[in-house]
This record gives C-alpha cells, sequence and structure tokens, in this order.
C-alpha cells in the first residue's frame, strides 16, 4: 500500500482533490493517467473525501495539472509551491 499525500480543498463551494505528482506523470499515456486517476477518486471515496480529482506537477516553471477545463482558470493560478503548502490529508492508495 502507498501513501499521498494530498490537498482536500474548498475553492467557492467546489470541492478539489489536489494529488501533487511526478514530473513524469505528464508523458504517461492518457490510459495510463486516467487509470492512476481513477485509482485516486476510489482511494479519495474510500477515505470520505469528496471532490474532483486533479493532479498536478511541475512543467518547466509552471504548474501542469489534469482537471476540467471549467476549473482550468483556478488550476492556472496556482504554483506547485503553493498546492503544497496546502497539503493537508493523506491518502492510502
Amino acid at each position: 500500500m502507498s501513501y499521498l499525500r494530498i490537498a482536500h480543498i474548498n475553492e467557492q463551494g467546489t470541492y478539489f482533490v489536489i494529488v501533487p505528482v511526478e514530473t513524469s506523470f505528464g508523458s504517461q499515456p492518457r490510459v495510463a493517467q486516467e487509470a492512476s486517476i481513477d485509482r485516486w477518486r476510489l482511494a479519495a471515496m474510500s477515505a470520505r473525501l469528496n471532490g474532483t480529482v486533479v493532479p498536478v506537477w511541475e512543467n518547466g516553471d509552471r504548474l501542469a495539472f489534469r482537471a476540467p477545463q471549467r476549473f482550468h482558470a483556478f488550476f492556472k493560478s496556482l504554483s506547485l509551491p503553493l498546492v503544497l503548502g496546502m497539503l493537508n490529508e493523506t491518502l492510502s492508495c
């Protein structure tokens, strides 16, 4: 079993489970990314953490992420140091 530090936040009434991941996540095939997101979603549900699961990683000097389009503006406003400062839960996967 592995453990992930995550940020479980409520941004203007919308809950997110933000999962900081290694930079290599961005170069994985989409199907592999989706499998990881599904695994984290199940772990979050088991921990009773509601919200959209969004992996984030460093991509050069900016934060990269996999989130629904309607949340892009919010995630573009974040940086990895800011996200790391918001870590407040641990997921067991």
